[in-house]
């Protein structure tokens, strides 16, 4: 565990002792909610969900002792806040980047999260009936989509890999493998597959997607259209799955008169791998505000799409 870890996840138990629930909104709806007035009192959604400052004399003392020992609260002028936020999902309970997520190794967590692990609710009965499944979560983030993946799959689950280019990320996702008792979790730090080698059974992914003028890890996907990692963790992930293994990516298309250029991308790859795969929308319309950037000038709308590519069973 990194240093302050083991206060951050009695933070996080201390937390669910009290039944701690927020869903973490987009960044917009955030400002929007945080700029209303009447937002005085020190709840725990205002410390931990919405990132507010509060009088420090209403914070529970044990709690403050816990945030200053973990290094995550700031003060000023009798105030205080609160650098990390707790969101949850399901039964779980995840801690990431307070908002603003502004600073380059920001890792972020919202309305993109849900939808990614919802496809992966969905999509977890087609892996082959085998114990033991390895699960690798590339550009993890806080680890959600594994440890999400890893519990639905129990008794099955095998070897959690947790992988990230982002060392602060990795420390998200050491507090929270601990915090949702999920044994048996590696953590790397490294460019998708510098530091893996070994194949895996199920490969989960959900990576920066947006054309990003300050270029933060955490949000910009590379190239014209975002979409420069998305068709790199593709490409090289195919080789990488087990017999009967199985690729989720989640990402963004743009859509210009109704075609997805991500698809369009990404079919020379698939047709040449042989693979099967599956190609959906499953929201047809994300982060519209951005629409307004030159970047997407001549787009319709983003959509947010799944593909998954299947390796078929040898027996």
């Amino acid at each position: 565990m990194v240093p302050g870890g083991e206060a951050l996840v009695e933070v996080g138990r201390y937390l669910k002792g009290r039944g701690y629930q927020f869903v973490t909104v987009t960044p917009a709806t955030h400002r929007l909610i945080n700029g209303k007035p009447g937002h005085k009192s020190a709840t725990l959604a205002s410390i931990f969900g919405w990132s507010r400052w509060v009088r420090i004399e209403e914070v529970d003392q044990t709690l403050l002792e816990l945030l200053e020992t973990a290094e995550v609260v700031e003060f000023k002028d009798g105030f205080a806040r609160v650098t990390v936020r707790f969101s949850t999902l399901a039964d779980q309970l995840f801690v990431h980047s307070a908002y603003p997520t502004e600073s380059e190794d920001s890792v972020f967590f919202g309305p993109d999260t849900y939808r990614y692990c919802r496809a992966i609710r969905y999509d977890i009965a087609n892996l082959p009936p085998k114990d033991g499944l390895t699960i690798l979560d590339l550009g993890c983030g806080c680890g959600v989509g594994g440890l999400y993946a890893t519990h639905l799959l129990g008794a099955r689950r095998g070897r959690l890999t947790l992988s990230d280019i982002n060392p602060e990320a990795i420390r998200y996702c050491a507090v929270n493998a601990a915090l949702n008792g999920v044994p048996n979790v590696r953590l790397s730090v490294g460019d998708l597959f510098e530091r893996i080698d070994e194949p895996v059974d199920y490969i989960v992914c959900n990576p920066p997607f947006m054309v990003d003028a300050a270029k933060r890890p955490y949000r910009d996907g590379g190239g014209d259209i975002g979409a420069e990692l998305s068709l790199r963790i593709l490409k090289e992930s195919l080789c990488r799955l087990n017999s009967g293994g199985r690729l989720l990516l989640y990402t963004a298309s743009p859509v210009i008169d109704g075609e997805h250029l991500f698809f369009r991308l990404a079919k020379p790859a698939l047709e040449q791998s042989g693979l099967l795969h599956h190609y959906e929308e499953i929201d047809p319309d994300i982060f519209g505000e951005e629409l307004q950037g030159d970047a997407y000038r001549r787009v319709d709308r983003l959509a947010a799409v799944l593909l998954t590519v299947s390796v078929r069973n040898q027996k």
